[in-house]
């Protein structure tokens, strides 16, 4: 049976509240704010050590394998390191530069986020969030291997996000789909037209803007935006959608004519001197 577009949560035609985030996402933002602040009106020598134990820092990893050698040795303390390193893959998030970094974050989080939290719930979408920052910073290692500069940001995840809403919302026109609906839309195919448009153009305006910035470069002294831990969450977020999303099976035909053809049912610090060289994932 196929589903009405114009039914809103709240009931007939009516809109939906202009704020309608589902709790999750409030908390997250609330999360993400307080720990900016504490880590901000922290003395430096407490935010160098923050920095250095969960902000992401590619050089830690150029070690692993030597570290690996002494974990396969029975060494206790090394199988330590060697466990604290996983930590940073998702605690870059909890960090930013500034607060129009983190604001920023946020508002993309409540736009992206919302969609995919309604669907999934909450336990799926932390999951989801948690897969796509870690897949964003493995994907900045691999581009900045060996790199002294701390990543932070939690753009990574929000690129995940987007990229999982990029899977469902494009299967009604734009103009249609309400924010805070609980339209049950169908899931397009990872080759659908719309899909591979929008990720076309996402990706190249993505790594365009860091290069207008001069921050596209590759290499352990690329400093600047993150564009490559955002093409990872995002790419992470777009792939992997369907093990999260709990209507399995559901799919959109691959028409890709602007809604036509759907199928479903409805069943990205040492002090203030380090600051500058942080690398955002904004």
């Amino acid at each position: 049976m196929s589903v009405p577009h114009s039914r809103y949560e709240t009931g007939g035609d009516r809109p939906p509240p202009v704020f309608n985030a589902p709790r999750i996402i409030v908390v997250c933002v609330l999360v993400l704010l307080a720990a900016h602040l504490v880590v901000s009106l922290a003395p430096a020598a407490i935010q160098f050590n923050v920095l250095t134990y969960f902000a992401f820092v590619p050089q830690r990893y150029a070690q692993w394998p030597e570290l690996f050698g002494y974990v396969l040795e029975g060494n206790i303390t090394a199988l330590g390191y060697f466990l604290q390193g996983w930590l940073p893959f998702v605690t870059h998030t909890l960090l930013h530069a500034d607060f129009m970094h983190v604001g920023f974050n946020c508002i993309w989080l409540l736009a992206f986020g919302t969609p995919v939290a309604k669907r999934i719930g909450a336990a799926r979408f932390l999951a989801l969030a948690v897969v796509a920052a870690a897949a964003g910073a493995g994907l900045h290692l691999a581009f900045r291997w060996g790199s002294e500069i701390p990543m932070v940001g939690a753009s990574g995840a929000v690129s995940g996000l987007f990229g999982a809403a990029v899977r469902f919302i494009l299967a009604v026109p734009i103009g249609q789909y309400a924010m805070g609906s609980r339209i049950h839309l169908p899931r397009l195919p990872l080759f659908d037209r719309r899909v591979v448009v929008v990720t076309a153009v996402y990706l190249v305006i993505n790594y365009a803007l860091a290069v207008f910035m001069g921050t596209g470069g590759i290499g352990p002294e690329s400093a600047g935006v993150a564009w490559d831990a955002h093409m990872g969450g995002y790419l992470a977020g777009l792939m992997l959608f369907p093990l999260f999303d709990p209507r399995r099976g559901e799919h959109a035909s691959s028409s890709g004519g602007g809604g036509q053809g759907l199928n479903g049912s409805s069943g990205p610090n040492g002090g203030g001197s380090e600051r500058p060289y942080l690398q955002r994932v904004k």
